[in-house]
């Protein structure tokens, strides 16, 4: 056989196997895309997370759902309990109540 024949079977092999692995990069690029553009579109239908602000040093006891609100007990350090009413559509504090003795 020629050596011009081996060295076209070479080229051949090899821009084949370039032809292969650039199409696989195109189909992992346009994968990873999709998944970016839906995960941009979820954060513009819910919106950014909002934190809530507890009082300092307090800790969650109990938490309890019903529909889009949460009700939270928290306590501090001190011993004192609050009540923080969340409405967890909007990512906001309703309320805190203090409970005193």
């Amino acid at each position: 056989m020629a050596p011009w024949i081996k060295m076209l079977k070479g080229f051949v092999a090899v821009t084949g196997v370039a032809l292969v692995l650039t199409f696989a990069l195109f189909v992992y690029l346009f994968i990873d895309k999709r998944n970016a553009e839906r995960a941009a579109e979820v954060e513009r239908e819910q919106g950014p997370a909002a934190p809530v602000v507890a009082p300092a040093g307090a800790e969650i006891r109990e938490v309890r759902f019903e529909g889009d609100r949460a009700l939270l007990v928290l306590e501090d350090a001190d011993g004192r309990a609050y009540l923080m009413l969340l409405d967890m559509a909007a990512g906001e504090r309703i309320s805190l109540v203090v409970l005193q003795e």
